[in-house]
């Protein structure tokens, strides 16, 4: 059975997690980009995630998947080609 640890307990509690653990509330709008990034990695990153993480093995096809999604972009400012947005921001 795999073992997850505890910073990833309750990682899809979303809000509540966030505010209990870093005392501050996520927006609906930075909950959104949790859901479809989450959902991203299951479906794409998730193939032999342990055998690859134990081997120390760069997964390219998993980068080039995190490419395709946007990733790489997600902390640079849209002036600059990036994606950064509000979502990214700390709520108040």
């Amino acid at each position: 059975m795999e073992q997850r640890s505890p910073a990833r307990k309750g990682a899809s509690g979303g809000a509540a997690v966030s505010e209990r653990h870093y005392g501050f509330r996520i927006t609906g709008e930075q909950q959104q980009l949790q859901n479809t990034a989450t959902a991203f990695a299951r479906l794409e990153l998730n193939d032999d995630v342990i055998l690859r993480d134990r081997d120390e093995i760069f997964s390219h096809q998993g980068w080039t998947a995190c490419a395709g999604f946007g990733v790489q972009g997600l902390p640079v400012p849209p002036e600059h080609d990036g994606r950064a947005s509000a979502s990214l921001r700390r709520s108040p």
